[in-house]
């Protein structure tokens, strides 16, 4: 049975531009085997305007909450993106994963990365554990 969830795009990102991103894991009230986390779905978001980590995640559910009302959110941990749509170096788009929430702690950029390469599946996608 599908869950509001199916609804949620994987990842939302500003179209261009540097700015703090988070890995959410995202749960419905109304999902099959909820509360269970297994029914959850990992999300990326990142928005430029986002002063603060804690700010992309209440975006985050702000936006998710027009599509279900009953959805729950935690951030798993924090960085930063450097988005860049026109072709790099290599002839392909690229976004950059790296640094760490001081707030939530450092994201999981491994799992932030296969999320956004399945998402632009012709961009070059990279990440580091260094920067802030």
């Amino acid at each position: 049975m599908p869950s509001a969830l199916d609804a949620i795009p994987a990842v939302d990102l500003t179209p261009s531009g540097t700015f703090k991103y988070i890995i959410i894991r995202a749960t419905s009230k109304t999902a099959p085997g909820y509360p269970d986390a297994s029914c959850g779905k990992t999300l990326v978001r990142g928005y430029t305007g986002c002063e603060y980590h804690a700010d992309v995640l209440a975006l985050s559910l702000e936006l998710a909450r027009t599509v279900d009302p009953d959805i729950e959110m935690v951030c798993t941990g924090g960085g930063r993106i450097t988005h860049t749509p026109s072709p790099c170096e290599e002839g392909r788009p690229n976004v950059f994963i790296y640094g760490y929430s001081q707030a939530f702690g450092r994201a999981d950029h491994r799992i932030a990365s296969e999320l956004v390469r399945q998402h632009f599946d012709d961009y070059k996608v990279e990440w580091s554990n260094e920067g802030y």
